[in-house]
């Protein structure tokens, strides 16, 4: 009984981020989404070359060096490289709540 009386405490008060910088990413481990800013040029093989505002997944799981990530083209799954981060915005986003919520909906 204790169990579910502290998981409907803690469903009642989640634990909201104050704001967007201090959210959690949407997701850790994975793939995700996300835009080229910025066309690049590969200089390296295992480098990707990107157009501006092409859509691409980037693989959090893979290690990269400092200020790069591991991306394939959406479209094209099958060339995997590198792209500078700082050329890429993520396409997912990540909730923030203003306000805690406090209560139980009907229904």
């Amino acid at each position: 009984v204790k169990f579910y009386s502290d998981l409907a405490i803690s469903a009642q008060t989640p634990d909201w981020a104050e704001n967007a910088e201090e959210a959690e990413p949407v997701i850790r481990n994975g793939w995700f989404r996300a835009i080229s800013a910025a066309a690049f040029e590969a200089q390296a093989p295992e480098e990707l070359s990107v157009e501006q505002e092409e859509l691409l997944l980037v693989c959090s799981d893979e290690p990269a060096p400092r200020g790069w990530v591991t991306a394939v083209r959406e479209a094209e799954t099958s060339e995997k490289g590198l792209v500078p981060a700082s050329y890429i915005v993520a396409a997912d986003v990540a909730v923030v709540a203003a306000t805690a919520f406090v209560g139980s909906g009907e229904g």
